[in-house]
Parts: C-alpha cells; structure tokens; sequence
C-alpha cells in the first residue's frame, strides 16, 4: 500500500527578468516537500464521515480471486499493516477478509510482510453449512407453504437429500437449486416429478457453475469407463466428509466402491493426486509438509457430484452429458 507520497519542488526567486530576452538572475533558490493526498485515507475518511465517525467494516470478499497475484497480495498486507497507523487508526474501520475455509493466513505465507500481518489478523471459524435437516425444512416451506405445490414425503425427502448433498448444504447453492427446480416444477403445471431433478441439476451447473465444470471435465478419462482409475479417484474425492485427504483415505474409497478393479496394492493413487494438483487447471492442491490434498475450490466438489454418477449394478461411472 502506497504511504503518504511527497514531491520534491524547487522554489526559485527572481530578482530580474530582462524584457525579450530569455535571461534572469537567481537571487535565492530553496527547497520544500510537499505532501500529497492518498487516496486510500481519503477515500476511508469519506466513509467514515458518512458513518458519523461509528466504528464501521469494510469487507473485502473472494480473497481467492487474487491469491494468484502477488503484487495484489502485497498490496492488501500493506493495507492491514496501515491500519495501525494513527490516521487510519482514528477512523475506526476494520477489515473483514472473506476467503475460503482452508487458512486465510495462508494466503499471505509468500507476502513480504507475513509476520507483520499475522499479528494483525485474527481468524474467525468458517461459516457452517446447512444441515440436511435445515435443508428439507427450507424446501418444505419454499415448495408448500409459498408455492403450494404439494410434495410430501418421500419426495421431500429426495429433494432434500439430494439439493444437500450436490450443493455440500451451502445456503446460496441450495437457493440456487431450488429456484431453478421451482421454475420447472411450474412449468410442469405444478406437479413435481422425479425426472426433474436431472433437469434441475443441468441448469443449475450451466448458470451457475460451468467454468468449474470445465476444469474437472479436463481432468476426466471418457464418458462412460469400467475401470478409469483417474475417474474413479475424481469420483471418491467428490464424495468425501472431510476437507483434507491423502492417498490412504483415497485408495480405501475405491477398494470400497471398485473392488473387483482393485489388484493389488499398487494402483497409482499417488500419480494421480499429484496429476490432478498440476498444471494451470489444477484441480486439488498439495500440502508438501503432510502430503494431503484439498480440493482447490468448494464447486469443483458440487460439479463432481452433479455431474457424475455411479451405476449400482454394473459398477460404471456415468459422466453427464450437458450438450457444451
């Protein structure tokens, strides 16, 4: 962050001109700093004098959207940093830094100032997803006391269920979800019809979710594989409980779901891991110090889920065909 800039000017005196010609006498020349506006203090005293001087926040969202950019990471630690300065200071804004649930701080390890920034920030817990539960009241009361459309039971339950576990419970997602599944049950003169699930989810990726969809379909074998170990590792890491994995967690899941593709201890989950946490459309990325994995954005899971599915019969792994 830019700290208060000064300019450097000389003041020069002239004690005569001599009239049509480019000619004079300097009697005395001096020199002066002049301070100039910043405007990161002038635009945070505007808002504070708009707040009546009340403490105030400014939130700063997407903290991953320029994780990639260092010169914008050091800008941001700069302006943490400042916020202790007496000028900032008086006007009483914090700043509150939204990321994903995976270690704010982390993002700021490769910064000039991490230690400087690390005293000043204090983590709070992520924001907890909808529970299951939550979720099939939220569409019960969406679906039947507003819309009036009548699902009960079983299919309330199927909504539910499958809206929390394709949207991992997140509150905007499963919105998201309804709304379009809201949308299609009018249309179909309101009544509510299992196959329209499968239309719900195609819209929903294609609105909101298509540019992640991208980056997992790039890392899939084909549509439709028998044993694809790559998919089958893509399709285990979508239905994991737990942020942080390694290849143990990853090789139980596939003896578990894949039995009869499994041979022998050695089946390349390893290769794969680090394959998928490679390159510019990586999809996981690779903690060296304990060698788990975590899934580098929380709607690539959601894509995973939504778009592949496993045949309980035959042991085949469906990919979607969204027509792209």
């Amino acid at each position: 962050m830019q700290k208060a800039r000064y300019k450097r000017l000389a003041i020069t005196r002239l004690r005569e001109i001599s009239a049509g010609f480019a000619t004079a006498r300097v009697e005395h020349e001096g020199q002066f700093d002049i301070q100039l506006p910043d405007p990161l203090l002038d635009a945070l005293s505007s808002f504070s004098k708009k707040n009546k001087g009340n403490p105030w926040v400014l939130v700063l969202d997407n903290l991953e959207s320029i994780f990639s950019r260092p010169e914008l990471m050091d800008e941001l630690a700069d302006i943490v940093i400042l916020l202790d300065d007496a000028r900032f200071a008086k006007l009483k804004v914090k700043i509150l830094i939204v990321g994903t649930p995976t270690g704010v701080l982390d993002y700021f390890s490769k910064t000039k100032n991490m230690a400087a920034v690390a005293n000043r920030i204090e983590e709070i817990p992520k924001v907890g997803s909808l529970s299951e539960v939550m979720v099939r009241t939220l569409v019960s009361t969406s679906f039947n006391e507003n819309l009036r459309f009548g699902v009960q039971g079983p299919e309330l339950d199927k909504i539910a269920g499958h809206g929390h576990h394709i949207t991992l419970g997140v509150a905007q997602r499963i919105h998201e979800y309804c709304a379009k599944l809201a949308k299609l049950i009018s249309e179909n003169r309101d009544e509510y019809e299992k196959e329209l699930l499968v239309k719900a989810d195609r819209d929903w990726l294609i609105v909101g979710l298509r540019q992640s969809y991208a980056v997992v379909e790039s890392h899939l074998n084909s549509k439709r594989t028998t044993v694809g170990r790559r998919n089958q590792v893509i399709y285990c890491i979508g239905h994991l409980e737990k942020h942080q994995f390694d290849s143990n967690d990853i090789r139980e899941r596939i003896q578990e779901k894949f039995p009869q593709t499994v041979t022998s201890n050695h089946i390349g989950i390893g290769t794969i891991l680090n394959e998928l946490a490679s390159g510019d459309n990586a999809l996981l990325s690779r903690n060296p110090s304990t060698n788990e994995y975590r899934v580098l954005d929380p709607r690539y899971l959601m894509c995973i889920r939504v778009s592949l599915w496993l045949d309980p019969d035959t042991k085949v792994i469906h990919k979607g065909n969204f027509g792209w």
